[in-house]
């Protein structure tokens, strides 16, 4: 009641429900503001997703090209990329990938 009267002399015609009208308001707009920053922070992790996809994506095809020329240039290096070891001369011929 307290309340009520101090809000009457500060607004005679509307008195507590225009200081609750106004707070609404103002809730209504910090919930769309609130809603359009977590829709930035979302698009933001969305472009930060797909940068880092495109980033790994590079990598990996680097990686995959650094294996080939390595491939190449150790083929180019001996004639055969297997190496026979003989441990015993009765023994068949075992393979180690070199």
């Amino acid at each position: 009641m307290v309340y009520e009267a101090n809000a009457r002399i500060i607004d005679p015609i509307y008195g507590s429900v225009g200081t609750i009208f106004q707070l609404q308001n103002q809730v209504n707009e910090l919930q769309a503001q609130l809603a359009k920053a977590k829709a930035e922070i979302f698009n933001m992790n969305c472009q930060l997703e797909a940068m880092v996809s495109t980033e790994m994506c590079r990598s990996s095809q680097t990686i995959s090209q650094q294996i080939n020329d390595e491939i190449k240039h150790d083929s180019s290096e001996s004639s055969s990329p297997f190496v026979y070891l003989d441990n015993d001369q009765d023994s068949s011929w075992d393979i180690i990938w070199a």
